[in-house]
This record gives structure tokens, C-alpha cells and sequence, in this order.
């Protein structure tokens, strides 16, 4: 019996069918779960709309802001924060933001219990203070980085805005501790007069 009827007849034995049908199968189940990923077998309506459109567009970690008025979620276990901007602004603008909700940047069974976006008001050792992403300011606060620099935005801040000009969000925490953090911050902001 020749090599080529040896490799032509693997197929026609128990072990070739198995393979090619696992090969079948494996091939159809990644089809069916790429055409779910993009929406062709979702139940749901996933055409854009020009209608009405959202007045914010935000994912994980970006709440671009379309409006004179909106609202965007800070996420305590998010690292990566809310990166705001509003778009199309072409002046210099003060916006005026106020933060309403809990959050905690811990367990509860630590010790961590939810706080305003104020922070926590224990005192925190110098050593620890330095591993916080603003290490001069307060544990669990609502804090944003402009331009390079810490601030604090707590509950009520206005702060001036240039025309285009993005500010990150961020609950103040360890950089490696955002895993166990709980709860979110709504922040309500507008141009301010």
C-alpha cells in the first residue's frame, strides 16, 4: 500500500471522522459567535439612529459631553477614570461640576465603607499617601488630573475650561487597588455663568 492511500483513507476511519466533525463543529461555533459579536443574531435594534442622538457618548473609561448639560458616571472601580471633554467647543468655557453618590476604595470587611465624593477624612501614613494617583489628596475623593496636575473636585467644582480641552476623572486611590472598589459617582455638569 502506497504513502498516498494511507493518507487518503485516514478520513473514511473513525478517528478521521472525529477529527473533520470536531473541525465542522469548531469552525460553525466561531462563525456563529463572531456574527453575535457584531449584532446579526442580537434580538435587539443596533442601527444608528441620527433622530435623536445620545446626548453623551461614554464607554469605560470616556464621557465626551455634547450638550451645555449632561451627566457622566465616575466608576470607583475603574483605573482608567472618566476622561471628559466636551465636544465642539471652540470657546473657553467655566463648567460647573457637582458629584452626588457613594463609593468606598475597599472592602467593607477592611474597614471601607462608603463616602461622598468629599473622601475619607482618616488620616492615611506619608508611605501610603506617595502609591495614591494624587498623593496630596484625600483617600476616595473625586479628584481630576488637567494637564499633568492633581486637583480635587469633591461634591461642587467650577473650574475654567479652554475650548477642547479634556480632564480625567478618578476616584483617589492606590494605582494597584481600583480591583476592590465599590459604587459609582453620578457628576451633574454645566456651563456656568
Amino acid at each position: 500500500m502506497s504513502e498516498n492511500e494511507k493518507q487518503s483513507n485516514f478520513w473514511t476511519t473513525l478517528p478521521g471522522i472525529i477529527t473533520a466533525l470536531t473541525g465542522i463543529i469548531t469552525a460553525t461555533g466561531g462563525l456563529i459567535a463572531s456574527l453575535h459579536t457584531t449584532g446579526i443574531f442580537s434580538s435587539q435594534n443596533t442601527q444608528a439612529s441620527s433622530a435623536n442622538p445620545p446626548q453623551t457618548q461614554t464607554n469605560t473609561s470616556t464621557c465626551l459631553q455634547q450638550a451645555n448639560n449632561a451627566t457622566f458616571e465616575v466608576k470607583a472601580y475603574n483605573q482608567n477614570g472618566c476622561k471628559f471633554k466636551i465636544l465642539n467647543n471652540k470657546n473657553n468655557v467655566k463648567a460647573h461640576f457637582h458629584a452626588t453618590g457613594e463609593w468606598a476604595v475597599g472592602k467593607a470587611a477592611d474597614g471601607f465603607e462608603y463616602v461622598t465624593a468629599e473622601g475619607y477624612t482618616r488620616e492615611i501614613d506619608e508611605s501610603t499617601k506617595k502609591l495614591f494617583k494624587c498623593p496630596d489628596q484625600k483617600l476616595g475623593a473625586l479628584i481630576y488630573i488637567r494637564r499633568g496636575k492633581c486637583y480635587h473636585a469633591g461634591e461642587d467644582t467650577v473650574l475654567p475650561l479652554e475650548a477642547e480641552e479634556e480632564i480625567n476623572f478618578y476616584i483617589n486611590d492606590h494605582a494597584e487597588g481600583y480591583d476592590d472598589n465599590r459604587g459609582i459617582m453620578k457628576v451633574t455638569w454645566d456651563i456656568a455663568n
